[in-house]
């Protein structure tokens, strides 16, 4: 599993960090703290159509078939964490006992800067190596 996380992570680094470059202007610029999630799969689930459950100001990016990224605007981890939640409900109510994975984590934790992405795919491989589905891990 850790292989396919660091597959994951080179793969898609540059779309995440162009996906959080505006949040953090907005963040530094205006103070609008956002929180990033990643919500994983084993199995191959669309939850592309979960997008209409987030604001105009959010954003919703799927990376490959089974692993998605939010970006919640002027959230910390506990409204990122309830909003998440409608889409954890969505997800048990189509796809039963399947198993989903979310990590988040908020631009205002201590971090270096580059590192934002990288604590959010620790906090995923976490979660997968303790099969922690449909909880929010935000350590």
């Amino acid at each position: 599993m850790n292989e396919i996380l660091i597959d994951l992570q080179e793969k898609h680094r540059e779309k995440l960090d162009e996906l959080i470059h505006l949040y953090r202007y907005r963040f530094h610029r205006y103070g609008l703290e956002f929180a990033l999630l990643f919500f994983y799969m084993e199995e191959d689930i669309d939850i592309s159509s979960y997008e209409s459950f987030i604001r105009l100001t959010d954003s919703f990016l799927k990376l490959e078939d089974n692993f998605y990224a939010i970006v919640y605007e002027d959230a910390d981890i506990e409204k990122s964490s309830k909003a998440a939640h409608n889409i954890i409900k969505h997800f048990k109510q189509e796809h039963g006992e399947r198993l989903i994975y979310i990590s988040a984590i908020s631009i205002k934790e201590k971090f270096e800067k580059k590192d934002m992405v990288n604590q959010l795919f620790m906090r995923l491989k976490k979660g997968i190596s303790a099969k922690i589905s449909s909880k929010i891990l935000t350590e």
